[in-house]
């Protein structure tokens, strides 16, 4: 800057230093409102990353990766359908149960398909995934009709020939478009949520830091005037005072109150959610490949290396062979560990089930997660079972245990697992949503309220100096 604009200013504060009043009264004002306006700017801007922390959490990334699971989940499930009526004669009872639940399922992964359009919030990358999922969901239900069209006809060498077809596209293009779209969302989330985490201390502090400094200055500007002008109390710098502490002392617990919901939301109800949508995913693909089995009998081996490595996913319990023995000492540690309230941690049990397991946080999630396991066990010896008649030459026994709804059924035992996982997501959750709600009430009107306690602590500052400043003027 030239020195002749610069010499007002130098004039200026030599002029405060020979305690020149007017020119000292024109600088606080200055001072305040100046710091006044920082304040303003750095609060609207930590509040907005916190509101903007929020959004993506709770309104565009997680329902984008509950959505990616439901949809995953469905085809699953509709794949475990179409193999049983395929399993069935066309005309039996049993046969036309299956073709209800997959038109059920199908619905279901049609509207799935429908909220994740409507959620597409992170660019070309989300958008593909979405495009992907609807055209090869199409073409994977026109295979699956001409496998039960062919089935219908009783032409079930073409109706094989078909299934693989369906299930092709299910294994190759379906499936990974949706964990496509899960991890999409899925990372974006974790991103958003640390990195909220690492500057929520640091902005808030900074606007405390911020607020108290203003604070200060307000009572600076408070004591000289009484000193110099011999008054008690000057209004209007009291009114902006008592406002700025009074907001202060509400601010920075509201952001602070924000970032804890938060973290509930995310470390205490998501990652259960994901774990539990994972497993639950996983145990669609083992349901699936349970029927598979039974169905595509030359490519036996190949679905139970598929049904094995799902189930080792949702959880296995130990390095040895011997499964039921390490079940059984597995159930009865995180039984006696739910009892005693410590956090569940069994060496040797691993998988999204014991993720879960472990990330217990609210009431009736330990007995829902615990009914899980234990259904889990006896959805195992019930698998073994079907297979030991079906190995046996007994395929009519074993699609009676792999198919029907018996209490020693596979079935059976597997939607005790299902209700039991689904019971403890809605458990989650409905504390995902809450937590999501208070982390938005939370900073719910603090712009507003800033701008409003900012331009009433200028006006308010320009009042209580506007009449000290006019005694020396002309």
């Amino acid at each position: 800057m030239p020195t002749a604009q610069m010499d007002p200013i130098i004039e200026m504060l030599r002029s405060a230093r020979r305690d020149v009043t007017p020119i000292r009264l024109r600088i606080l004002l200055l001072a305040i409102a100046s710091l006044t306006f920082i304040f303003c700017i750095f609060t609207i801007n930590t509040v907005q990353q916190h509101i903007t922390a929020v959004q993506s959490i709770g309104k565009d990334a997680a329902p984008s990766v509950i959505a990616a699971h439901q949809i995953e989940i469905g085809v699953q499930a509709m794949d475990a359908d179409l193999t049983g009526e395929l399993l069935h004669p066309q005309s039996s009872r049993q046969s036309q149960q299956f073709a209800r639940d997959y038109e059920k399922w199908r619905v279901l992964v049609g509207k799935e398909l429908i909220a994740a359009a409507r959620n597409i919030t992170y660019g070309e990358t989300e958008a593909q995934s979405i495009e992907s999922l609807q055209t090869n969901f199409g073409q994977f239900t026109a295979q699956a009709q001409s496998a039960r069209d062919a089935h219908q006809a009783n032409a079930e060498d073409l109706a094989l020939v078909n299934y693989h077809a369906a299930l092709k596209t299910l294994q190759q293009s379906l499936i990974p478009d949706a964990e496509r779209l899960n991890k999409t969302n899925g990372d974006i989330l974790e991103t958003v949520f640390h990195q909220e985490e690492s500057e929520s201390s640091l902005s808030g502090g900074f606007v405390l830091v911020l607020g108290i400094a203003l604070t200060a200055l307000l009572v600076v500007c408070q004591i000289y005037l009484s000193k110099r002008f011999r008054r008690r109390f000057n209004i209007p710098l009291l009114i902006a005072t008592a406002t700025m502490v009074g907001f202060v002392q509400y601010l920075y617990p509201a952001l602070q109150a924000n970032t804890g919901h938060l973290k509930i939301a995310k470390d205490d109800s998501y990652d259960s959610i994901a774990a539990l949508m994972n497993a639950r995913a996983d145990a669609y693909d083992a349901n699936a490949c349970q029927s598979r089995w039974l169905f595509d009998r030359q490519n036996a081996p190949s679905v139970e290396k598929s049904f094995s490595s799902a189930l080792g996913k949702i959880a296995t319990f130990g390095p040895e062979n011997d499964y039921s023995k390490n079940y059984s000492k597995t159930v009865d540690k995180v039984e006696k560990q739910i009892k005693d309230g410590a956090k569940v941690n069994v060496p040797g049990f691993s998988g999204a089930l014991a993720d879960a397991l472990a990330n217990l946080r609210f009431t009736g999630e330990s007995q829902a997660a615990f009914d899980m396991l234990k259904a889990f066990g006896a959805y195992q010896t019930a698998d073994q079972s079907m297979k030991k008649f079906e190995n046996s030459g007994d395929h009519k026994t074993a699609i009676e245990i792999g198919l029907g709804y018996d209490p020693d059924s596979t079935k059976y035992a597997f939607n005790k697992f299902d209700d039991a996982l689904v019971r403890t997501l809605a458990i989650n959750k409905e504390q995902f949503d809450q937590a999501i709600k208070n982390a938005t009430n939370d900073v719910h009107g603090l712009i507003l309220s800033c701008l409003l306690v900012g331009f009433l602590t200028i006006v308010c500052a320009y009042w209580g100096l506007r009449d000290r400043m006019a005694e020396y003027a002309g």
